[in-house]
């Protein structure tokens, strides 16, 4: 090992010559390098130094609280890693399935779900327009299902129906259409026409039951007010003392009876009344005057499509619910009444002649779905009413832009939200 002491230099007492040791035999004995006397080192003993003393803290009464602020910091960069890695992850998730929109369907098909909806427990999720798309429960609660139908009077009793059978003569009979004849059910000799209901969509924008919806969801309930004709014929023609046209909303799986407040004029728009209820969740309304292009949307409501018998187990059912229908809900299956989402993106906004502003995108819109919320998906805020299928361009579909019909809408709606 080299020593790093500097080497001591001095002169022997004895010979007078200059001696070189090395720098620890400072103040040390040894003997003369040249006459080989004993001589004492100049300079003081070298003492090794003692090790330092481990400083050890002592217990305080600090200790505990720094563990714990130690407990949390850990913690937290632990939860805070888990919230970056999920929202990395959600970045490329889009809704699965998007419903919405399209002509008012035909003949109903299904049966409302039933009381099951009404006493199931409500998961807690956004409300609508809370800045994300809400669960499936409270969509279900804030999208209905639109039910155009009659009341007739028989025996005494008023009786829900989604048809009824005018009986028409021979002559009567050669006067219709193709589609019309196929309809016609002969039995006994008397040809029976259908008169039949429609359904549509709506959804809610008011925790009282205000919902919007097309005008042509509703218009023959509408005109039935003032033009009573054909109902009149069909009470002359049978045995019931009186008709009517009526109206009803599902919302969870559960038919309640509404009113039309308001049919616009100038645009494809409604507004229902649906009674009896209080605290239901609600569609926040965009009032922006831009919708960009590319901007992601659901369509939500209940295509005709995906609803009716389809299996001969199916049409069974549904014959002998139809012949012993207590209520509007005996004429549709269970599960009719389950909404159905779509998606897709703007494709681009325009006016159209006599259908004012328009949203032109590619989330499916259907027969049964017309009234229903055309939704952007990144905030839950509803962007227009979904109300025509393109008979031109594939996956084209129409909706009316919200904020073009909101005057209309405040007029009879005066607490609907409205938001960017």
């Amino acid at each position: 090992m080299v020593s790093l002491a500097q080497p001591i230099r001095f002169f022997c007492p004895s010979c007078a010559k200059k001696v070189v040791v090395p720098g620890e035999y400072s103040g040390r004995n040894t003997n003369c390098p040249k006459c080989g006397t004993a001589v004492t080192v100049p300079g003081t003993a070298t003492v090794q130094a003692p090790r330092p003393k481990r400083v050890v803290v002592k217990s305080s009464m600090w200790k505990p609280v720094l563990i714990a602020v130690s407990m949390l910091m850990v913690v937290g960069i632990a939860v805070t890693g888990t919230i970056l890695i999920m929202r990395g992850g959600g970045e490329d998730t889009k809704m699965a399935d998007g419903g919405a929109g399209g002509e008012a369907g035909g003949e109903a098909g299904g049966e409302a779900g039933g009381e099951a909806g009404e006493n199931a427990s409500l998961e807690e999720g956004p409300e609508p327009g809370s800045g994300a798309m809400p669960n499936e429960q409270t969509i279900a609660k804030s999208v209905g299902m639109v039910i155009c139908g009659f009341n007739v009077t028989s025996g005494g009793s008023v009786k829900e129906r989604i048809s009824i059978w005018m009986p028409i003569d021979k002559a009567e009979f050669a006067k219709l259409d193709e589609k019309s004849q196929k309809r016609c059910d002969l039995e006994d000799g008397q040809i029976w026409l259908p008169v039949s209901g429609s359904t549509g969509s709506c959804f809610v924008i008011t925790e009282d039951g205000y919902v919007i919806t097309n005008m042509h969801v509703v218009e023959d309930v509408h005109k039935s007010k003032t033009n009573t004709a054909l109902l009149d014929e069909y009470v002359k023609r049978t045995v019931v003392t009186s008709a009517s046209r009526a109206i009803w909303v599902a919302l969870d799986g559960v038919v309640h009876p509404a009113k039309i407040i308001h049919v616009s004029t100038q645009y494809d728009c409604a507004v229902i009344k649906v009674e009896g209820l209080n605290g239901l969740p609600t569609w926040k309304l965009s009032k922006a005057s831009e919708l960009k292009r590319d901007v992601e949307v659901a369509t939500l409501g209940f295509p005709a499509a995906s609803r009716g018998a389809d299996t001969d187990e199916e049409k069974a059912i549904l014959r002998a619910k139809s012949a012993n229908a207590k209520s509007i809900r005996d004429f549709f299956l269970d599960e009719d009444f389950k909404y159905v989402t779509k998606s897709g993106s703007v494709s681009v906004v325009k006016t159209q002649p006599g259908r004012g502003v328009v949203i032109d995108h590619t989330a499916t819109v259907n027969s049964g779905n017309s009234g229903g919320p055309l939704v952007r998906t990144e905030d839950g805020v509803v962007a227009g009413i979904n109300t025509w299928t393109s008979n031109v361009g594939a996956n084209t579909f129409l909706s009316i832009k919200i904020d073009s019909v909101k005057k209309e809408i405040d007029q009879f709606v005066p607490n609907a939200e409205w938001v960017e």
